[in-house]
């Protein structure tokens, strides 16, 4: 077990995890002062606020997921890229509603604490989101057979 656990460290998945991580927690402390500008100096409902922190994080994290944390998994050219462009942006217009869903439902339960809800939401988002992003819009690309 103990082995198992440490060739998987060196390995290719935990660097994809960590730079996962690294981007992820770039886009995230972009995202939270954007969400705690909207909902604590522009007074917006934490629904709209954390919908329009987590579009931009969205459309900043293609380029930063595409081009570093999944790069050399799928082919750069123009085909692929539009299709990942597709899957990508289908998956956030689900997600974003369902992102601001569950922000509220968690600054709802610590009782209007906008920081400490937004910051337990992204336990329960960040890893519904990497796998979405593993196995769906960058998805391996199969090895050619000959």
């Amino acid at each position: 077990m103990t082995d198992r656990f440490l060739t998987f460290l060196k390995g290719k998945e935990a660097r994809r995890i960590g730079r996962f991580l690294v981007v992820g927690g770039g886009l995230f402390t972009l995202d939270l002062a954007m969400f705690l500008v909207l909902v604590k100096l522009a007074k917006l409902d934490v629904w709209w606020a954390q919908t329009i922190s987590v579009t931009i994080r969205t459309a900043l994290g293609f380029v930063l997921h595409k081009w570093f944390t999944f790069a050399g998994d799928t082919k750069s050219d123009a085909s692929t890229t539009a299709k990942q462009s597709v899957a990508y942006i289908t998956q956030g217009v689900i997600n974003i509603p369902i992102s601001a869903a569950v922000v509220t439902a968690c600054v709802w339960a610590t009782g209007g604490y906008a920081l400490v809800g937004k910051v337990m939401s992204e336990f329960v988002l960040a890893a519904w989101v990497f796998v979405l992003y593993r196995f769906v819009v960058w998805r391996p690309q199969p090895e050619p057979t000959e």
